[in-house]
């Protein structure tokens, strides 16, 4: 197979594509995410950031941010696999045009493009800002407020993009199961048609996204 038709590099990896490895890169990012937050909120003034759980807001942000770069990473761990799944229905061995690979790469390009997520990542910025101010906020000056709802945007800016991609991975999801369910192989060891690596890379993504939903839940009982 060639590699270039699975590529899929959102541009919150390319931003960290120059540091070598799969780890350093994400996590510096995501760290120096949280920590601009939290930086400037206790810059701002008389900002308590252990009384007004800002702390756990930049972990929040941090972690939040790392969930989404491991969840990118194991989506493109199961298009190589999905590919194999429908190569029987690729028409020949041109790996470029074949057909079977479209299937779910045409949705999935389509769906999770750049300016998608960046139209999400915005909307759920500012949706998530809207209810911080409806929530109320602590009693402290102007910039402490500003540098709070800057938090909220860029919690709000990562989890949203988070959200597009369950449903990108959904609709991709569900367009290889429409064609490759006629021809799953139920006698494959794996005792699941041959789609378990499938069923641990949906796995995968529930448990990122139970673990940041905790966080949240945490965070907005704590701070209302």
């Amino acid at each position: 197979m060639n590699g270039k038709d699975f590529a899929f590099h959102p541009f919150y990896e390319r931003w960290v594509a120059w540091v070598p490895g799969y780890v350093i890169g994400p996590l510096l990012l995501s760290i120096v995410l949280g920590l601009a937050f939290l930086g400037a909120h206790y810059a701002a003034g008389d900002a308590k950031i252990f009384r007004d759980w800002s702390w756990l807001l930049a972990l929040l942000i941090t972690t939040a941010a790392l969930a989404l770069y491991h969840a990118t990473y194991t989506l493109r761990g199961l298009l190589p696999e999905m590919s194999l799944r429908l190569a029987p229905r690729g028409g020949g061995n041109d790996a470029e045009t074949s057909p079977g690979d479209s299937i779910f790469m045409r949705p999935l390009n389509k769906i999770l493009s750049d300016r998608n997520f960046m139209l999400a990542g915005a909307f759920f910025g500012l949706l998530n800002c809207l209810m911080g101010y409806l929530f109320g906020l602590p009693r402290a000056g102007a910039v402490e407020h500003g540098t709070l709802m800057f938090g909220f945007f860029l919690a709000g800016f990562v989890c949203g993009m988070a959200a597009w991609g369950i449903y990108g991975v959904t609709v991709m999801v569900a367009a290889f199961a429409r064609e490759a369910g006629p021809g799953l192989d139920y006698t494959a060891p794996d005792h699941c048609g041959g789609v378990q690596f499938l069923g641990e890379g949906l796995v995968t993504f529930a448990s990122v996204t139970l673990i940041v939903g905790v966080m949240i839940s945490v965070f907005i009982h704590q701070f209302a």
